[in-house]
């Protein structure tokens, strides 16, 4: 039997707003974890160059949006993690945000996908964690169990809060009220990482999307969004069915020969092909091909 392909055009279209652009990451290396014993206290009590953030006062840091934990940053897609790391152990919602959470149990890492509504599909990456037993590391090789004194001489400009159980380096992109973005945070004990995290602080990463869709994008098969039922019947023929749309008594036109289906009142409002349609979209998308890399 078979396999069914469908494409839809609806008229009611939601674009996201661009990612940041990159800005360079700090690829300062990390020293050696030798010779750091002593070295904590002394920057607890005289490195002025550690801000303790106060009332969500932060420093902008040297983080862009290419900034990585493991090998996956602020911004991939779900196709992109999935070849980066494979499938998820688990994967659920997170009861908070409503994010979409993909836990790796063996990497120890928590990655999640932004959702701006409940209803809403996720779209990429906003949140990436690791933590004790993890064995990936940032880009500038900082991992689980290295030092404070190592963050400190890889990231010249850092935040933390008063008893230094918490320090976190910024992006540049200034976000309203959640301060600085993207930002990578280091969970300390006695000095020591416990957790790291890489953060979009709840703004939307993206995809990007170079231009936003217009009326005229929406069109298959020469059937366009906000066009005339007059038009279909010229390049198809007549329908094979005519019914009404169930709930809106709104026109519901079958060409079952086709593979087509058009939803209008006035001018048309939803298009749905199947196998065996022939038309493409505008950028090219037919039925059963494989998009253009």
């Amino acid at each position: 039997m078979g396999s069914l392909l469908i494409l839809v055009l609806s008229g009611c279209v939601l674009t996201n707003p661009k990612a940041e652009k990159s800005d360079g990451s700090n690829n300062v290396p990390t020293i050696p974890s030798s010779n750091v014993q002593g070295e904590e206290q002394k920057l607890r009590s005289t490195d002025e160059s550690i801000f303790i953030s106060k009332n969500n006062q932060d420093l902008p840091g040297s983080l862009s949006s290419k900034t990585t934990l493991g090998p996956i940053h602020i911004g991939n897609t779900k196709s992109e993690v999935l070849r980066a790391l494979g499938n998820p152990d688990v994967r659920n919602d997170d009861g908070q945000t409503g994010y979409e959470n993909w836990i790796y149990k063996k990497q120890v890492l928590t990655v999640q996908f932004y959702r701006s509504l409940p209803d809403m599909p996720p779209s990429s990456v906003v949140n990436i964690q690791i933590g004790a037993g993890s064995d990936l590391k940032t880009d500038t090789f900082i991992g689980i169990s290295d030092t404070l004194v190592q963050i400190k001489k890889t990231y010249p400009t850092l935040n933390a809060n008063e008893d230094l159980t918490m320090v976190w380096v910024n992006g540049g992109t200034k976000t309203g009220e959640s301060g600085f973005t993207p930002t990578l945070s280091f969970k300390l004990k006695e000095n020591t990482i416990q957790e790291i995290k890489l953060s979009n602080k709840g703004n939307d990463p993206g995809p990007i999307q170079q231009k936003p869709l217009s009326l005229a994008d929406l069109e298959v098969g020469g059937i366009q969004i906000g066009g005339t039922i007059d038009n279909v019947v010229k390049q198809y023929g007549q329908p094979s069915e005519k019914t009404i749309a169930h709930g809106l008594g709104t026109p519901y036109w079958i060409f079952k020969k086709q593979g087509l289906t058009i939803d209008f009142g006035g001018p048309i409002w939803h298009i749905l092909v199947m196998s065996p349609f022939k038309g493409s979209t505008r950028v090219g998308f037919i039925l059963g091909a494989h998009p253009k890399k």
